[in-house]
């Protein structure tokens, strides 16, 4: 159970409001390296405002992004593993009379995870530290990031177990994100499930959400990357299919924005490539 519950654990794709991140609650392995290239879309024609009202933009306006992003973790020893992600996305956002776009790359993040707590086989914690690097320009818009340097500290829970007779996985996480030189502060919460359907395929459930805190009340439903003053949650699905047991996999995922304020309302879908070596 725990090789189905190893890839499981891997795939918490989590198209947040600034990124679309991966998170794993167990460590790779020493010397074990897992390498994922995904594409992500991302559509979005209306938004909520401060009270949660919900409106469409003008003139029949909607934005929409298509990301590539490299996922790579790396077991340096048997409870550590490296963390390196690096994005790419063309964004836009136009209407009947108005278009503006732009392609760049987005933040990239570096860092460490740590299993300190694993008292059973079937269940353990993990610590994990990344550092926030933005790789691009802030001028142009829609910008893909706030443009600073940053940190993002979440603890990982994470444990298998057996429904019936099929093998099953959980993952709850949570932490916080704040950027050098600003007064934004974040905090993120992850809860993930997956079942086992058939031999090396698995369904994929995930409700994700963040909140954002600072003393800029500006809200632009345009630039949706830019505000800082809001709250956003979403829920998702999808499928994880191993090709090769083990070492290659196909991951299929969709993502509905159901509740938020001051944040766009959109849909999002991604397919990944999973490789292990």
């Amino acid at each position: 159970m725990m090789n189905s519950l190893r890839y499981l654990i891997l795939i918490v794709l989590f198209p947040t409001l600034t990124s679309a991140a991966y998170a794993t609650g167990f460590p790779a392995g020493k010397n074990q390296t897992t390498l994922i290239n995904g594409l992500f879309y991302y559509h979005a024609n209306a938004f909520w405002d401060i009270n949660r009202n919900l409106s469409h933009y003008d003139e029949e306006g909607y934005y929409h992004s298509l990301s590539y992003r490299v996922y790579v973790e790396h077991g340096l020893s048997l409870n550590m593993t490296g963390i390196l992600s690096a994005p790419y996305t063309c964004a836009s956002f136009q209407n009947l009379t108005f278009a503006e776009e732009r392609c760049s790359f987005g933040d990239i993040e570096a860092g460490l995870a740590y299993r300190f707590y694993y008292p059973k086989q079937d269940f353990m914690l993990s610590a994990k530290v990344l550092l926030l690097l933005p790789a691009y320009e802030s001028e142009t818009s829609p910008v893909p990031g706030y443009g600073y340097y940053g940190i993002d500290a979440q603890l990982v829970a994470a444990g298998d177990l057996l429904l019936g007779e099929r093998a099953a996985y959980y993952q709850i996480g949570g932490g916080i994100r704040s950027y050098l030189e600003t007064d934004i502060w974040q905090w993120i919460y992850t809860a993930s499930a997956g079942i086992s359907l058939a031999n090396n395929l698995q369904l994929l459930l995930e409700l994700s959400g963040r909140w954002s805190e600072s003393g800029e009340v500006t809200f632009n439903p345009q630039n949706i990357f830019i505000n800082t003053n809001f709250d956003g949650h979403k829920a998702g699905g999808g499928l994880l299919w191993m090709i090769r047991p083990e070492s290659v996999g196909i991951i299929a995922q969709i993502y509905y924005d159901y509740s938020g304020s001051q944040v766009a309302k959109g849909r999002s879908g991604n397919i990944s490539l999973l490789l292990i070596f």
